[in-house]
């Protein structure tokens, strides 16, 4: 009876791990697709500043770039927790070029 409980458990357990695995591959294809979306618009928003605050944003839209990089890498590692801290960064990122053209006063940067 025990051993029965224990295997039944056990397979509770795969069932569970299993569905969760998959709801968290969903998330982080949406999660990479909001990041290629903010990256995207962070670019546009760099490109549309004059030069000296494409100066003062470069290091920033480096690091969003880069955030979002090493995301895909590791993803394609099945890396899927670091994967979604990278790409989670990659939006915060793209997120502050758009602050910083926003304060620079371009209206591509909304």
């Amino acid at each position: 009876m025990k051993k029965t409980l224990i295997n039944f458990l056990f397979i509770l357990s795969l069932i569970f791990l299993t569905s969760t695995s998959k709801l968290f591959a969903q998330n982080l294809k949406d999660l990479e697709k909001k990041a290629a979306n903010a990256l995207r618009a962070a670019s546009s928003c760099y490109l549309s500043l004059p030069s000296q605050a494409q100066s003062g944003a470069s290091k920033t839209m480096l690091e969003a770039q880069t955030f979002y990089n090493d995301a895909v890498k590791y993803s394609n590692m099945s890396e899927r927790h670091l994967a979604g801290a990278f790409f989670d960064n990659a939006i915060t990122y793209s997120g502050i070029v758009i602050q910083i053209g926003s304060a620079y006063g371009s209206k591509t940067c909304k």
